[in-house]
């Protein structure tokens, strides 16, 4: 999936400055550079039908679910955002990837902060090897 969304994008000049997988401990991994950075999320992706299903069966609420499962997004890109939507009309194009300009990085406390869903994780909250 990397090979796939990061080298048309790189391939055209676009500067990344990031990018991480969505997998293991969810969304918080998005904080997985350890840098005093704040993740503000203003939109997600619709999560496919069997994460619902696992929300159901396990009485997990959003904090847990967004904490642990990708909930939809599988791979995150941090660049610019003069460049954001080049990036998205390449990987679309070339991929028929759905893809979605998700929030921006600010300077702040080590954290993600997804909007949509009142979800603050802070840096504490991820301990990865």
């Amino acid at each position: 999936l990397a090979q796939v969304v990061v080298v048309d994008p790189f391939e055209e000049g676009i500067d990344i400055h990031y990018m991480v997988n969505v997998t293991g401990h969810g969304w918080r991994k998005l904080m997985r550079a350890a840098r005093d950075f704040a993740y503000v999320i203003n939109r997600v992706p619709t999560p496919q039908p069997i994460f619902e299903f696992i929300q159901q069966q396990s009485g997990n609420d959003d904090s847990e679910m967004y904490g642990n499962f990708n909930m939809g997004a599988g791979f995150a890109i941090f660049l610019p955002q003069k460049d954001v939507d080049t990036a998205i009309e390449i990987v679309r194009d070339n991929h028929f990837m759905d893809t979605l300009n998700a929030g921006v990085v600010q300077e702040g406390p080590r954290q993600v902060i997804i909007q949509p869903k009142n979800l603050v994780f802070s840096g504490e909250t991820l301990d990865v090897r």
